[in-house]
């Protein structure tokens, strides 16, 4: 590979989206979208800091989506919303692209703090990249997590899907499914029209906060992020990529799930219900009605994201492991800085869940700088 190129503003993007794109799909990947990238410049501080490779012909090797935050911090495009990063390249490219991005590193790092979020722990490209780097880095592995999904391509129907899980699993889905429908008009309905894409995107932000608000609220509140989350959605609709679905009894949307199918993968975002209708379990049946529409559709897998709940664990059939790597100059005050943020969250985690979400609730603007902060 060669051709090696900082693309540090908005408009030098242009020529490389479509190419782009292409790639993202091909990975599957929605948080490697430009779509994804430029729509968090549209809402966020920062500027364009795009490593891209290109052959001497002019083709589109691979590219990391960087973008240069305020305080001195490196990390892709949209990470604080997104689940899981690496080069956008060829499927399989990801470690060549990475080595032969390295040569930027030295200019990048010179006085930031690269943060790579949720890559995936068997990955290997982000230690290629550190290597291939003619300055002396380091690099510092916390916070993991895990993306649970399922794997399906060996059922072509729902009913096929449903006899790989448990007896109770299968007997749940069915029984909550048939109590709606002997009760009420059962529907599913798909946001598919510009014309009512703002409505739907604000009657699935109203599920979601009447799901979250009494839990201490969402992550996913705020101008900012909505903002964000409406000029994806416009650009995802556009692509065919939106699957923002709603159940609704007699009529009345009770229940929303928001995410989007991209090569083949069929991935699970955020959800909502209104907890009037909780002993109905709306979510758990619009959540099954979704993997229907997966395997109709013709997906290879189902994408549940960050998040080990114990529903997820329930369906899925694997899962990935992700961590946040930092890389920093070696010896440098960001590297001890860098060192402090590991032990902190190292202490976090041996906090009760409920106590840290509410005290991320309180520092939420410090918490907003630093990686990892992000949760749904």
């Amino acid at each position: 590979m060669s051709g090696l190129e900082i693309v540090d503003r908005r408009e030098h993007l242009e020529p490389l989206i479509e190419r782009w794109r292409e790639l993202a799909v091909r990975q599957g990947n929605v948080f490697l979208t430009p779509d994804w990238y430029l729509a968090w410049l549209d809402h966020y501080p920062g500027e364009p800091a795009v490593i891209v490779i290109e052959t001497a012909g002019g083709r589109l090797e691979g590219l990391l989506p960087l973008l240069a935050e305020p305080g001195g911090r490196l990390r892709f495009g949209g990470a604080r919303a997104g689940d899981m990063f690496e080069p956008v390249s060829r499927p399989g490219d990801e470690v060549a692209v990475a080595r032969a991005c390295g040569g930027a590193l030295a200019r990048l790092t010179a006085n930031r703090t690269l943060v790579l979020d949720n890559v995936r722990r068997d990955g290997g490209w982000p230690l290629a990249l550190v290597r291939s780097s003619q300055a002396r880095l380091s690099a510092r592995a916390h916070r993991e997590a895990t993306l649970p999904w399922i794997d399906l391509r060996p059922f072509d129907t729902w009913d096929a899907f449903l006899a790989s899980k448990s007896r109770n699993l299968r007997s749940q889905l069915r029984r909550y499914h048939r109590s709606i429908e002997r009760d009420h008009e059962l529907g599913f309905r798909r946001s598919e029209d510009f014309a009512t894409l703002e409505s739907d995107v604000d009657l699935f932000f109203a599920l979601h906060d009447a799901r979250w608000d009494k839990r201490g609220g969402s992550s996913s509140a705020g101008d900012p992020i909505r903002g964000f989350h409406r000029s994806f959605a416009r650009a995802a609709l556009a692509q065919g990529w939106l699957r923002l679905w709603f159940l609704e009894l007699d009529g009345e949307p009770i229940a929303a799930w928001y995410g989007w199918l991209v090569g083949g993968r069929y991935a699970y975002y955020l959800a909502g219900f209104d907890p009037a209708s909780a002993q109905r379990h709306p979510g758990l049946v619009l959540l099954g009605h979704t993997i229907r529409s997966a395997i109709e559709e013709g997906a290879i897998e189902y994408d549940m994201l960050l998040g080990d709940e114990h529903y997820k664990s329930r369906l899925a059939s694997s899962e990935r492991r992700v961590h946040t790597v930092l890389v920093t100059r070696r010896h440098s005050l960001r590297a001890a800085v860098a060192a402090g943020e590991a032990r902190a969250w190292r202490t976090a985690q041996k906090i009760e869940p409920e106590r840290r979400r509410r005290l991320r609730r309180a520092l939420e603007g410090t918490l907003e700088l630093l990686p990892g902060s992000r949760s749904r």
